[in-house]
């Protein structure tokens, strides 16, 4: 018989969140911020149905939706101020080491909370939910003024939870959507991933793009670092698919 994979939400099965919180062996992190995840799981786990206010948990979803847009205000005053004078000698170094985040991710949340402002400021009340989003609505615009009417006709057009970020692009530019070659989807286990996705941020690329590029056949590459790059990653790629094929 199969085994039920605990993290799949099947017909009949829904995995609970909080179990860990009673597992004997847990060691949680007293850090700031993993203390107020686990005061909420708790809040939640102990409040029985009828003490729940809908309307307010409703209310907490979309505003922590919006934790980009936060993020972004947040980054940008300590980044105009220089707050992380002091702590660390450069802004990129205060985003690598304080933050986790590397300069190019933060200076996108910047970004997308600029525009996320100025939608604000037009009017809206449904925004973008994440900054992928923002920044596909921003790829197909110039201008403010543009930015304002492509939003509008992609709530206009779109039902709001099929807005994504491909789906703003597919509207807003379905010419472009149309040349994009056709994808298949693959599986692969969670630990392959991972290491895929180190290897991508680090290439300050994407896993696709990463593939493409071990994929792609060296002469096609004129940079001879490139070339010396791709080599290693077709060499730690041979490494995981070997070392999947193991424990498979």
């Amino acid at each position: 018989m199969k085994k039920k994979n605990p993290y799949h939400t099947q017909r009949g099965f829904l995995p609970n969140p909080m179990n860990a919180l009673y597992d004997e062996d847990a060691e949680i992190s007293d850090a700031v911020h993993i203390q107020e995840i686990i005061k909420l799981a708790h809040n939640l786990e102990n409040e029985i149905a009828g003490g729940f206010d809908l309307n307010s948990l409703l209310c907490q979803i979309k505003n922590n939706s919006l934790g980009f847009l936060r993020n972004g205000l947040i980054f940008f005053k300590i980044k105009s101020l220089k707050l992380y004078e002091g702590v660390c000698r450069t802004f990129k170094q205060f985003c690598q080491e304080k933050v986790g985040y590397s300069v190019w991710q933060v200076n996108r949340l910047i970004v997308s909370s600029k525009i996320c402002i100025e939608l604000i400021a037009a009017g809206f009340h449904q925004l973008p939910s994440c900054e992928a989003q923002v920044r596909s609505l921003r790829s197909c615009c110039d201008t403010e003024s543009e930015l304002v009417w492509a939003w509008k006709s992609v709530i206009e057009n779109i039902e709001p939870h099929k807005i994504t970020a491909k789906s703003i692009r597919a509207h807003l530019k379905p010419d472009e959507e149309k040349d994009e070659p056709d994808t298949e989807k693959i599986e692969v286990s969670q630990d392959l991933f991972a290491t895929m996705h180190y290897y991508a941020r680090n290439a300050k690329m994407t896993v696709v793009q990463l593939l493409e590029e071990i994929f792609r056949p060296v002469q096609n590459c004129a940079n001879w670092a490139m070339e010396k790059k791709i080599d290693a990653w077709q060499e730690d790629l041979e490494k995981m698919v070997n070392e999947y094929g193991n424990s498979a």
